[in-house]
C-alpha cells in the first residue's frame, strides 16, 4: 500500500485468483489485520464520528482494498461517502463510482456468486431475528475435493471461511458487483475540436441518446396516427349522423373516439415523462461535464475571466434544457410526422393539400429571415446583459470602497446608464420575437382563409362533403402547428443554438491534466530551483510583466520577491506551483524542467499561501486536513501552533471541529482565518514554501512576526520565497528577486543589498 502503510496487504504462496497481483506465484490477501489498520486510519483522520464504527464501513475498506491492492489512500479518501450519518450501501457505491469503479447488482444466494465476478460486496436481506449482514466476497478455491469461499465479516471484523456446507451459503440478499470504468467506451463525449473532424461534444453526447430519441418518434409517430380518429370521427359524425339524420352510427362512433381519446392521453403521458427524464439526464450529464472541465481548465486560463462570467458558463446549459422541456423540441418531433396529416389530407380533399405545402414553405421563409435578425440582436443583450452583471458583482465586490470614496451617486448614474442598454437591447429582441409570432400567426390565418376557399367551392362543387371541409380544416392546422411553433419560439431557438455552440466551445479547451500520464512524477522535492531568462505577459498581445529573471535557489535559502504592483510577484509564485506557464524561458524544479513534470504532483509537494486565501465550507480541521488528509490531530496543531493560531483556535467553541461557514469569531476575525489559511500551508510539510504578500493591517496585527519567525525556521532546512514591502522582512532574505514592471528582473544577495545601504 502508498503512502507509507506497509504491512496492509500479506503476500502468501499459492495460485492466482481474485486478488492476484499480476503473477501465477504469489497474490495478495486479505488478512484481519490489514482491514482493522486501514480502518483505523481513516477513523483517525476523516471519519472522526462514531457512526463509522459500522459493518458497512468496514466492509467498505475491505472492498477497496480487495479491488486494488495499490490504490493510494489519497484516492480513498477523496471517494468516501459523505460525514454526519452511518454508511449504507449507497455510500459505498457513490464511494467506488468515485473511485472509478462502476457497479451492477443482482440478487442471489452466496452460494450462487459466480467466482469470475469476485470480489464483491454482498448485503444479506434483513430479518426478524438477525440485522442485515453485510459481507465482502474475497475468494473461492478448491481445498482438496471440497469448496471453499473466503468472505470478510463486517459483524465480526474477519477474515472467514466458508464450507461448502456452510448454512451462510444460502442466505438470500444482494451482491454488488465492481469493475473499473472503462476507457475505452464508444459513446463518451469526445472532443468537436476541428482539427479532427470529429463530430461536436454535444452531438456527441446526445448520440448516447439516439435511442431514446427514436422512442420518442416512434411514439410520436403512433401518436399522430391515433390522433387521425379526431377529424375522422368529426368528419362521420357530419357526413353519416347530422346530414341523414341519422343516431344509429353514434354510440360506435363515440365508442371509438373515446378509445382513440384514452390512448392519446397514455401515449401523450408516457412522452411526457421520457421527454421529463432526458431533459433531467441531460441536465446532470451535461452540467458535471462542464462544471468538471471549468475545474480542470489552466487557472491562467480560468482567472482571465470574471466570475459572472464563470457562472453564466456553469448555467449556459439552463437555456438547452428549456429546449428540450419546452414546445420547440415538441415541434420538432412533430415535423417528421406533418407528412402524415398531408397524406391524409391529399387523400380527403385533393387539391387543398397544396394550401399547407404552401403555408409551411412561407413559414420556413419567414422563419430564416426573422432569425437573420434575432441573431444579432441576441449578441447585442448578451453583451450589455454580460457587461451589467459583472458591473453588478464589482459594485458587491466594492461597496465599502464606494461608500468610503463617496461615490454612491456616480456607480448610481453609472448602472443606470448600463441597464438603460441592457434593457433597449432586450426590449428590441422581444420585439422581433413578436413579429415572428405575429407574422406567423397571420401565416395561419391566411391558411384558413385559404382552406375554407377552396373548400367552400368543392363543395359547391360536390367534389367534397362538409364533413371532409371540417375533417380538413382540423389536420391543416395539426400539419402547420410545428412551423408555426418555431415561429413562435425564433429567439429561444436561437439562443438555445448560441448556448450548444459555447458549450462546445468550452469543451474544447484541453484540460489542464490532459498529458498529464506522459509526464514525468514526482514523489518528492528537494528545494532547488532556477529561472533561465524567464519572461512573463498575460496575453500575446499585452506588453511584458517583467523579462530576463535569472536566479538560482539552492534547497534551504529564503528569497524575498518586491516590486511595485502589478510587476508580477505573485505571478512569480504562480509560476513555481505550475499556475502559471512562463511567455518565455524555464524553470527547473530539481534538475527538470516545471513543465515536464505532473501539475498535481508539483502543487501537492509545494506548500503556497495566496494573497487572498479562502476557507472551505466545512471544519477547521477539515480546512487544514486538505493538503495532508492523514494529518492528526498532534500535526494540525502544531502548525496552528507555527501560524501564531493555536490559543485562539483552542479558546473557539468546538475548538479544531469549530466551522468556518457558521463561526461569528472567525467572520469577525479576517487575521485569524489567515492564519489558518497559512496552518494549511505549513501541514503540507514541503521542501518549498511560497507567501504571497500579506495586507499591512495583518502584519501590523502579528502576522508580521509569525512570517519573521517562520523565515528563521526555514533557512537551510525549506526553500522559502515570500513577497513583501517591508524593508525588515527583505533584509531577513538568503536572495531579493526585484521586479519593475515592463522592464527587467534583477536578482542581489542580501550581502550585496547591505554593501549598497552601506
Amino acid at each position: 500500500m502508498s503512502d507509507g502503510n506497509p504491512g496492509l496487504l500479506s503476500p502468501i504462496s499459492g495460485s492466482g485468483g481474485a486478488l492476484s497481483a499480476g503473477s501465477d506465484t504469489h497474490r495478495y490477501v486479505l488478512t484481519d489485520a490489514s482491514v482493522a489498520s486501514f480502518h483505523t486510519r481513516l477513523t483517525q483522520t476523516t471519519w472522526t464520528q462514531g457512526e463509522f464504527e459500522t459493518p458497512l464501513a468496514k466492509c467498505m475498506c475491505a472492498l477497496f482494498l480487495a479491488l486494488d491492492p495499490a490504490m493510494e489512500i489519497s484516492k480513498v479518501m477523496d471517494a468516501l461517502p459523505r460525514r454526519g450519518a452511518p454508511v449504507d450501501t449507497l455510500d459505498i457505491l457513490n464511494a467506488m463510482a468515485n473511485a472509478g469503479y462502476e457497479s451492477r447488482q443482482a440478487k442471489v444466494r452466496i452460494g450462487e456468486i459466480d467466482p469470475r465476478l469476485l470480489p464483491c460486496l454482498f448485503v444479506g436481506d434483513n430479518d426478524n431475528q438477525d440485522p442485515a449482514p453485510g459481507f465482502v466476497i474475497l475468494d473461492q478455491r478448491m481445498p482438496g475435493s471440497e469448496q471453499e469461499l473466503e468472505v470478510y465479516d463486517g459483524q465480526s471484523g474477519s477474515v472467514r471461511r466458508l464450507a461448502a456446507d456452510d448454512p451462510m451459503l444460502s442466505r438470500p440478499g444482494t451482491a454488488y458487483f465492481c469493475q473499473r470504468f472503462s476507457v475505452d467506451t464508444p459513446d463518451l463525449p469526445k472532443s468537436s475540436n476541428p482539427r479532427f473532424a470529429e463530430p461536436t461534444w454535444f452531438r456527441t453526447t446526445l448520440s448516447r441518446f439516439r435511442s431514446t430519441f427514436g422512442w420518442l418518434i416512434a411514439v410520436g409517430v403512433v401518436l399522430n396516427i391515433v390522433a387521425l380518429a379526431t377529424p375522422i370521427t368529426v368528419m362521420l359524425v357530419y357526413d353519416r349522423v347530422i346530414s341523414p339524420q341519422s343516431l344509429e352510427p353514434l354510440p360506435m362512433l363515440t365508442v371509438g373516439l373515446i378509445a382513440a381519446i384514452t390512448l392519446e392521453w397514455r401515449l401523450r403521458r408516457l412522452r411526457s415523462s421520457a421527454l421529463s427524464w432526458l431533459t433531467a439526464r441531460l441536465d446532470y450529464v451535461v452540467g458535471v461535464s462542464l462544471f468538471e472541465r471549468l475545474v480542470l481548465l489552466s487557472p491562467s486560463f480560468v482567472e482571465r475571466a470574471a466570475v459572472s462570467a464563470q457562472v453564466a458558463r456553469v448555467k449556459t446549459f439552463e437555456s438547452v434544457r428549456d429546449f428540450f422541456s419546452g414546445p420547440v423540441f415538441l415541434a420538432v418531433l412533430e415535423l417528421p410526422t406533418v407528412a402524415i396529416s398531408l397524406l391524409l389530407i391529399a387523400y380527403l380533399a385533393g387539391a387543398i393539400a397544396f394550401v399547407p405545402i404552401v403555408i409551411a414553405v412561407l413559414y420556413v421563409v419567414l422563419f430564416a429571415t426573422v432569425r437573420l435578425f434575432v441573431k444579432g440582436a441576441i449578441r447585442e443583450a448578451a453583451t450589455h446583459t454580460s457587461v451589467t452583471q459583472q458591473f453588478s458583482i464589482e459594485t458587491f465586490e466594492k461597496m465599502e470602497a464606494i461608500r468610503t470614496q463617496g461615490l454612491q451617486d456616480r456607480w448610481n448614474a453609472k448602472y443606470r446608464q448600463l441597464s438603460a442598454r441592457e434593457h433597449v437591447a432586450l426590449a428590441r429582441l422581444h420585439f422581433l420575437g413578436a413579429v415572428g409570432e405575429s407574422l406567423g400567426h397571420g401565416l395561419s390565418v391566411l391558411a384558413a382563409v385559404a382552406t375554407l376557399t377552396i373548400g367552400v367551392h368543392m363543395i359547391w362543387a360536390g367534389q367534397i362533403t362538409v364533413g371532409v371541409l371540417i375533417a380538413t380544416m382540423i389536420l391543416v392546422f395539426r400539419a402547420l402547428m410545428p412551423f408555426y411553433s418555431l415561429c413562435q419560439m425564433i429567439p429561444r431557438f436561437e439562443q438555445t443554438r448560441n448556448s450548444v455552440a459555447q458549450i462546445n466551445e468550452l469543451m474544447d479547451l484541453e484540460p489542464e491534466m490532459r498529458y498529464e500520464a506522459a509526464s514525468a512524477r514526482l514523489t518528492k522535492v528537494e528545494g532547488s530551483i532556477a529561472f533561465r531568462n524567464v519572461a512573463m505577459r498575460y496575453a500575446r498581445d499585452a506588453g511584458p510583466v517583467f523579462y530576463g529573471l535569472n536566479a538560482v535557489v539552492n534547497p534551504g535559502e529564503v528569497v524575498a520577491i518586491r516590486g511595485a504592483s502589478g510587476s508580477g510577484k505573485s505571478t512569480i509564485l504562480k509560476l513555481v506551483q505550475s499556475l502559471y506557464a512562463p511567455f518565455s524561458g524555464a524553470i527547473i524544479l530539481d534538475g527538470m524542467d516545471i513543465r515536464q513534470l505532473a501539475v498535481r504532483d508539483v502543487r501537492r509537494l509545494v506548500a503556497y499561501l495566496p494573497q487572498e486565501p479562502h476557507l472551505l465550507n466545512g471544519t477547521i480541521a477539515d480546512n487544514l486536513r486538505i493538503v495532508r488528509p492523514l494529518a492528526d490531530d498532534q500535526h494540525l496543531w502544531e502548525a496552528l501552533r507555527r501560524a501564531g493560531a493555536a490559543k485562539q483556535v483552542a479558546g473557539l467553541p468546538q475548538s479544531i471541529n469549530t466551522r468556518v461557514d457558521d463561526s461569528e469569531h472567525l467572520a469577525a476575525d479576517p487575521a485569524l482565518r489567515h492564519r489558518i489559511a497559512l496552518a494549511r500551508a505549513l501541514v503540507q510539510k514541503s521542501s518549498i514554501l511560497l507567501i504571497d504578500e500579506i495586507p499591512n493591517s495583518l502584519m501590523a496585527a502579528g502576522l508580521g512576526n509569525t512570517i519573521a519567525d517562520l523565515i528563521g525556521e526555514a533557512r537551510g532546512r525549506q526553500t522559502m520565497f515570500y513577497v513583501t514591502h517591508r524593508t525588515d522582512h527583505a533584509r531577513l532574505a538568503d536572495k531579493v528577486i526585484t521586479l519593475r514592471p515592463g522592464s527587467l528582473a534583477t536578482v542581489e544577495s542580501i550581502h550585496m543589498l547591505k554593501e549598497k545601504a552601506a
